[in-house]
C-alpha cells in the first residue's frame, strides 16, 4: 500500500514539473504587459509665473464653470506664461486652491498657427494676462482671432466669478 502512495506522489511531482512556465534550456522570456502611457496630472494654460513656479489652470467648458488650478514648483527654466502645457508631478499634491505640487516634467503642447495672425495664441494670451489683477485666478473661457479687426478676443473667467473680455491688438 505504501508503494502505491509513493508512486502517486512521484506522479504528482512529475505532473507539476511539466506545468512549469518554461522548459529547461529554452529561449522563453517572460514579458510584462506594456502599461498604458502615463497621463499628465494637469493640462492647461500657464496663467502666471514666479521664478520656477507656474500657475496652470484648465480652460473652462460648458459643463465646467471653474478651471482646476495648480501651482507647480520646480518647472524647467523657460518663459511659460500663456503657453498650454502638460504637467507630470513628482510627489504628493497639496489639496488647496490652487493645488500645489513639484514638477516631474513640464511639456509645452504645440498649438497650430492662426491664419492671418502675427502673434501666436500663447503670445496673445500672455499679453491679455497683464490686465489681470495679481490676486485673481482666472481660466481661459475662449480665445478667438478676428482677422477683419486684426485683434484677439480673449475671454477670461474668474473662478466662481464673472467673465472678462480682453482685446489684444495683433502686433
Amino acid at each position: 500500500m505504501r508503494n502505491i502512495w509513493t508512486m502517486m506522489g512521484a506522479a504528482c511531482l512529475i505532473l507539476l514539473a511539466g506545468c512549469s512556465s518554461a522548459p529547461a534550456g529554452s529561449d522563453y522570456e517572460e514579458t510584462e504587459a506594456e502599461a498604458p502611457p502615463e497621463q499628465a496630472e494637469i493640462s492647461g494654460y500657464v496663467m502666471e509665473q514666479e521664478g520656477s513656479s507656474i500657475l496652470v489652470v484648465t480652460p473652462t467648458t460648458e459643463s465646467e464653470d471653474k478651471g482646476r488650478a495648480m501651482w507647480v514648483s520646480e518647472a524647467p527654466d523657460n518663459e511659460w506664461t500663456g503657453k498650454y502645457v502638460d504637467v507630470w508631478t513628482d510627489g504628493p499634491i497639496k489639496e488647496s486652491f490652487p493645488e500645489q505640487a513639484p514638477a516631474d516634467k513640464v511639456s509645452e503642447v504645440e498649438m497650430s498657427e492662426v491664419e492671418g495672425a502675427r502673434l501666436t495664441t500663447s503670445e496673445a494670451l500672455a499679453s491679455a494676462l497683464t490686465d489681470v489683477e495679481d490676486d485673481k485666478i482666472v481660466a481661459v473661457a475662449e480665445i478667438l482671432f478676428d482677422e477683419d479687426d486684426d485683434q484677439w478676443q480673449i475671454v477670461l473667467k474668474e473662478n466662481e466669478g464673472p467673465e472678462k473680455e480682453v482685446l489684444v491688438e495683433d502686433e
